[in-house]
């Protein structure tokens, strides 16, 4: 696999360089909800279904996310392409408030 990209506040930087606040409310208090999904050869196995789920995840916490599911499909993929994932991974989708 290529460089790690975080998606991070509407933008991607560098694993290394992904950084929130201590007083991030999502790092103080852990609202949060994630999802794991397997990549196999660039192709994200059954995403609407990964993402149907964060989302219902999402809304059983009250947890809004910023995002329609087309807009997290695209940015997913971007993430994807930038890291150059051909082959078997294993990555995971954090979303927190």
């Amino acid at each position: 696999m290529g460089e790690q990209w975080i998606y991070l506040n509407g933008e991607f930087v560098k694993k290394e360089d992904a950084k929130i606040s201590v007083y991030d409310h999502g790092f103080l208090y852990g609202d949060g909800v994630f999802e794991g999904i397997r990549v196999y050869h660039g192709n994200v196995y059954k995403l609407e279904e990964h993402l149907e789920r964060l989302f219902n995840s999402a809304k059983s916490i009250m947890l809004n996310i910023p995002y329609t599911m087309d807009e997290l499909t695209d940015i997913i993929v971007q993430t994807l392409k930038k890291m150059h994932c051909g082959m078997h991974i294993y990555a995971w989708w954090s979303l927190v408030e």
